[in-house]
């Protein structure tokens, strides 16, 4: 049979001099942009613990690109666009999804909530009461119980076991707006350790569409991904 050529992951420099891993590829439809910021909120002192899960609990619902937040629901959907954040204990993980049609409406969102975030204090206070339920529920589960037991042993009661258990169901709750900004201005504020581009795309695009993303923001030196 006919051996399809398979594309090799290599690493590149954005117009701008941000390094990043690309995979071009022939097949599909769909371009990928992951970036990843390092985490060090449990640096600051007397940071809420709960913070950066609230943050990611809440990024999605505020206005963004002069849009409210059901009209950014919307135009992802018609787009076909998914932008997710992910929280590690070391990183912040975004990931932005969509087909070569409607990858410039995600883009354009994904610009905004990155670079002019505006958390709704109304928005922050749902995400915050919901987060703090579902621990709430969670701890009643015995494996979640065991578990958390089990961290406790091995990371003591201290920022990390915190950030990782949120056992305080009233600190999650007061998480503010204000905090949630500055969580986003400290870590996401910042070049990311890390980027990627893979799907329907060149080389030349992924580098164009990863300093979109990143307007007026200085490299930084690379540094490899923890996993959590």
């Amino acid at each position: 049979g006919v051996q399809m050529a398979v594309a090799q992951p290599r690493l590149e420099m954005t117009p701008q001099q941000h390094s990043f891993v690309v995979n071009p590829l022939t097949q599909g439809e769909r371009v990928l942009l992951v970036l990843a910021w390092r985490n060090d909120w449990l640096s600051v002192d007397g940071a809420n613990p709960a913070v950066p899960n609230v943050a990611q609990r809440a990024f999605l619902a505020m206005p963004a690109a002069g849009r409210d937040v059901d009209t950014v629901a919307q135009d992802l959907a018609e787009a076909r666009g998914a932008i997710r954040m992910a929280i590690r204990p070391d990183h912040v993980v975004v990931q932005i999804s969509a087909p070569r049609a409607g990858i410039e409406t995600t883009l354009e969102i994904a610009r905004s909530l990155l670079t002019m975030p505006q958390y709704d204090p109304r928005w922050v206070a749902v995400r915050a009461d919901e987060l703090a339920e579902v621990m709430t529920r969670a701890r009643s589960n015995d494996r979640v119980a065991m578990w958390e037991t089990a961290r406790l042993a091995a990371l003591g009661q201290g920022p990390l076991y915190n950030m990782l258990t949120l056992p305080d169901d009233a600190l999650t709750r007061e998480v503010s707006a204000p905090e949630l900004l500055a969580w986003h201005r400290q870590v996401l504020g910042r070049a990311p350790v890390a980027m990627a581009a893979a799907g329907a795309l060149t080389t030349d695009q992924a580098g164009r569409y990863l300093d979109s993303l990143l307007p007026g923001v200085a490299p930084a030196a690379p540094a490899p991904l923890v996993a959590a």
